[in-house]
């Protein structure tokens, strides 16, 4: 019998369907959305799951599979999309593609902060309505502060994007320190407190866990300069949405951009009061950072040969519970 595989996700690259097949494994496709329903159901009798979409794989639904080997996440962050301890004690194993979407993500960091920065959203808006703003008058990045907070594969790119390719001087606030980052870059560690109250701009980068979450709030908030702007390119929640809501209306923080919102999509009534404020002070993005042509070809290449290295029993690096 030959391996049977589901794979879900838009963005999926179609290519490596065929690669799958090539090897004679039986492959079911969905582009769009599952629901937990038809996961399940899509789920049975399948030895593998490449999950390039934005499904969610619950312990209810590991629970109901008897076959599943691997769950394979086209993506870095595998938190949003399997129960991890579930798949753990099913002796079900998880990989990830990390690196994959550095370079996209990185990069989708400095268009936000240049962006913002500059009030080009603002600014073409403006002109479209008919109006010519020509009095707003922005800084340059040059000589300003970027505080990055993690700095793992993406927050170390945008450091070298902005100390070499805009001249800005680069902080960083990280569990470890990075003596390479800091010898290319002359990027100094510095304490969550001190990095917020120095940076001009401050760009965050790091995974949503217990202790990520909410760890921009009103206090952090407050240690920042007026003429400061946060970035996050790194999930919303990081950032306690209320407080920035508070922080960006009376003029706390000189404004946000982020990638990726709290409701996906956004609900129409907006709780947060977000959504409303003008591109001048506030930029979102419907997360997509991390999609570039090139990524997605990593990202689907990298599953992909996740998935045939653990069904035909060979070594495979990107593990995350090895256990």
């Amino acid at each position: 019998m030959p391996f049977e595989i589901l794979v879900t996700g838009h963005t999926f690259e179609r290519h490596f369907l065929e690669v799958l097949s090539a090897r004679g494994y039986s492959v079911e496709f969905h582009s769009e959305h599952l629901p937990e329903p038809e996961l399940k159901k899509a789920l049975e009798n399948k030895d593998a799951f490449i999950l390039g979409g934005v499904e969610y794989v619950s312990a209810e639904t590991l629970e109901a599979n008897s076959t599943l080997k691997v769950i394979a996440v086209a993506a870095v962050g595998y938190q949003s999309y399997v129960d991890l301890e579930a798949a753990t004690r099913k002796g079900i194993l998880v990989t990830n593609v990390p690196n994959a979407n550095a370079r996209a993500t990185a990069e989708m960091t400095i268009s936000l902060m240049t962006s913002l920065w500059r009030k080009v959203a603002y600014l073409s808006s403006e002109v479209k309505k008919g109006n010519w703003p020509d009095d707003v008058v922005a800084g340059t990045l040059q000589g300003a502060v970027l505080g990055i907070i993690g700095a793992g594969a993406i927050g170390s790119i945008v450091a070298e994007i902005a100390a070499f390719g805009l001249g800005m001087q680069v902080l960083y606030y990280s569990r470890s320190a990075k003596p390479e980052l800091e010898a290319r870059t002359r990027a100094r560690r510095v304490s969550l407190g001190e990095l917020l109250s120095e940076s001009d701009v401050v760009s965050l980068h790091v995974p949503i866990t217990d202790e990520t979450r909410g760890l921009i709030g009103e206090a952090e908030l407050a240690l920042m300069k007026p003429t400061a702007i946060l970035v996050n390119t790194a999930r919303p929640q990081v950032v306690r949405a209320q407080a920035l809501s508070k922080a960006l209306q009376t003029g706390s923080i000189a404004g946000c951009a982020m990638d990726g919102y709290y409701d996906e999509p956004p609900n129409e009534l907006d709780q947060y009061g977000l959504l409303n404020l003008p591109d001048d002070i506030f930029l979102v993005t419907p997360h997509v950072g991390y999609l570039t042509r090139e990524s997605i070809y990593k990202m689907s290449e990298l599953a992909v040969e996740g998935v045939i290295a653990i069904l035909e029993e060979r070594p495979w690096q990107y593990v995350v519970n090895p256990r």
